[in-house]
């Protein structure tokens, strides 16, 4: 009986650090998620800001290109 209570100890001593090391692979593997995740968000925020931006200096591009055109009407 106690050979018995022995093994079935050891075994549950076993689970317990298996259990254990899974939590700490589970926690930073948790972390690791939510870094990624405000990685993915940073960059979508960046690229949002990107595209205004090109759109923008499109249009002021657009602009000076028009009084450019305007003036040069002006002098002929």
């Amino acid at each position: 009986m106690s050979s018995n209570n022995n093994k079935l100890r050891e075994k549950i001593n076993q689970l317990r650090k298996e259990k254990n090391a899974m939590e700490d692979i589970y926690a930073k593997l948790k972390k690791e998620l939510e870094s990624k995740k405000e990685n993915v968000e940073k960059t979508i925020k960046f690229a949002g800001e990107a595209y205004c931006a090109r759109n923008k200096a499109e249009e002021d591009l657009k602009n000076l290109k028009e009084q450019s055109q305007m003036r040069k009407d002006q002098f002929k």
